[in-house]
């Protein structure tokens, strides 16, 4: 009686593990490029990332991100920097996912050592008269105002029926294929879309806190721009000669000042 009470929970418990799986239905390729100082419009900075869904579900990332976390929680080899408390992981240059459950969009990005998870407030989109075509696609212009009081806008295909874009840009009556933002120091362009059954699963991320919501999460990142050692603690970091390049890097925290919100 034992051995089937326990066979059977492992049947169940396997049943609601696979039923958890969720499998896409389409793959876009997004090309991003960003100019992190925008006193400096020379330094542009690309990165390829992928955009999975459905129906009712998506997850955004870049796939060098999530190849280094799953080698770390597998034990696997990364390349690592020296600092003063040893060596540590060497994090790719993209970071941060989008996950949408339904209407529910949850944003997860990186500061100092954590990564933080918290639910996005819903984009308010007016619709442009511009058309143009993209990839044979007959695609519309909108606009956005974020709460940060970024304008974005959105080249989005109609025939494509989706609400999906990439990043948090979603919600309009086609698939997004184009976002910028008012100075175009940030672009997002796609350039692959193809069927898919790839899971659609997070990137199992190590010291992620979630947060209540994004208010909170700009206040810990405008408090982490004034003084990045609070979230970085009395760590020292080394180049491959052993120069110290720690004041370099706070520096850098500060000039990178252009963000997807």
């Amino acid at each position: 009686m034992i051995k089937k009470v326990s066979s059977l929970l492992l049947f169940l418990y396997a049943f609601i593990c696979f039923a958890q799986i969720s499998s896409a239905d389409v793959e876009v390729v997004y090309i991003s490029s960003i100019i992190k100082d925008s006193l400096n419009r020379s330094g542009v900075v690309e990165s390829e990332n992928i955009l999975l869904y459905n129906s009712n579900e998506s997850i955004y990332y870049n796939k060098d991100e999530k190849e280094y976390y799953h080698a770390l929680n597998s034990g696997g080899s990364v390349a690592t920097i020296p600092t003063s408390m040893g060596n540590i992981p060497r994090k790719p240059k993209s970071r941060g996912q989008v996950y949408k459950k339904d209407q529910a969009i949850y944003t997860t990005l990186p500061l100092g050592f954590y990564n933080y998870e918290f639910p996005e407030p819903t984009l308010v989109w007016e619709l442009l008269p511009n058309k143009k075509k993209i990839k044979d696609f007959e695609c519309q212009l909108a606009k956005t105002v974020t709460e940060t009081g970024d304008t974005f806008f959105a080249w989005f295909a109609p025939e494509i029926i989706s609400t999906e874009g990439p990043f948090r840009f979603k919600g309009l009556s086609g698939l997004i294929l184009e976002v910028y933002n008012k100075n175009r120091t940030i672009e997002i362009t796609a350039v692959e879309i193809n069927k898919s059954s790839q899971e659609i699963e997070k990137i199992p991320y190590l010291k992620l806190l979630k947060i209540e919501n994004k208010d909170r999460f700009l206040k810990i990142r405008n408090d982490f721009l004034e003084n990045p050692s609070i979230y970085m603690g009395n760590m020292e970091v080394f180049d491959a000669n052993g120069n110290d390049i720690t004041r370099k890097r706070m520096e850098r925290f500060k000039k990178e000042n252009v963000f997807l919100d």
